[in-house]
């Protein structure tokens, strides 16, 4: 287990970190970047990496297995993840909430996770692009969220759905591919205006 509270920039780059309830959790750091690391946690409701008021960090080149979330980012904004393995994971394979806006993440691939390959709620303003999210029991599951783009992700082979929205708005999907799901999409959301 690895905890910084600090405020100073800050790189992290270890090799196999494993522990009773986060791999990485940061509380109030700024510039963080997290590098290369192998993450699982032992304990049941443990986070591979855990970013907590962890603006503008950048995660990259991890693989995040065996957790209950791979990645767990809350009250977190402008960070990029991106080229990360997040798989086999209890519950979420990457869960943003709590006001977590503005986020990129880039050609990470998501699969294998329990329930959720990328769960959002009450975030709002992120981008992923070109990330492999499948043979989860859902791709992504959005709840109470707006204003999220979807750009060339394969989305393909999740148990259910490819894409779950319920209830959001603004949401914007281009060019994905959604194959082999067995519901593409859902919808549950108090306006259509996900496109």
């Amino acid at each position: 287990y690895i905890y910084f509270s600090i405020t100073e920039p800050l790189d992290i780059i270890i090799n196999s970190p494993s522990s009773a309830n986060s791999g990485i959790y940061t509380a109030g750091l700024n510039t963080t970047l997290i590098n290369n690391n192998i993450i699982m946690s032992y304990m049941s409701g443990g986070y591979g990496i855990e970013l907590s008021l962890a603006n503008d960090s950048f995660v990259s080149n991890n693989t995040l297995h065996d957790n209950y979330y791979g990645l767990y980012i809350q009250y977190t904004k402008n960070i990029m993840a991106e080229n990360n393995i997040i798989n086999n994971n209890s519950l979420y394979g990457i869960y943003i909430t709590a006001s977590s806006n503005g986020n990129i993440f880039n050609a990470n691939t998501i699969s294998s996770n329990r329930d959720n390959g990328i769960f959002i709620e009450t975030s709002h303003n992120n981008i992923f692009n070109s990330n492999t999210i499948n043979n989860n029991q859902n791709g992504v599951n959005l709840i109470n969220t707006n204003n999220n783009t979807f750009n060339s992700n394969n989305l393909s082979r999740n148990i259910f759905a490819g894409i779950k929205l319920s209830p959001t708005n603004n949401n914007t999907f281009n060019s994905n591919n959604l194959n082999d799901n067995l519901i593409t999409t859902i919808f549950n959301v108090t306006s259509l205006s996900d496109r």
